[in-house]
């Protein structure tokens, strides 16, 4: 299953992630409340299509990720005054 850069899925349990496409095909998962503040990734995608989490496999798959036709922006940057 190919995912769309910054497209928003949802899991069965109803978590919305946004994906970030990293350079040599990964991509990390973001909470979707969190992308515009903490960009600290939920999970990763391992080579097997396996989401994991801090390295560790969990029990979701792509496959378990459901399209929702939603797209976010990146994050504007903040002016450090």
């Amino acid at each position: 299953m190919k995912l769309r850069n910054l497209g928003v899925y949802t899991l069965p349990d109803g978590s919305e992630l946004v994906v970030e496409m990293q350079h040599g095909g990964k991509c990390r998962l973001y909470s979707k409340g969190a992308w515009n503040f903490a960009r600290i990734s939920r999970y990763q995608v391992n080579n097997d299509g396996r989401l994991t989490r801090k390295g560790a496999p969990t029990d979701w798959r792509v496959e378990h990720l459901r399209d929702t036709g939603a797209k976010v922006a990146y994050p504007r940057a903040s002016a450090v005054l």
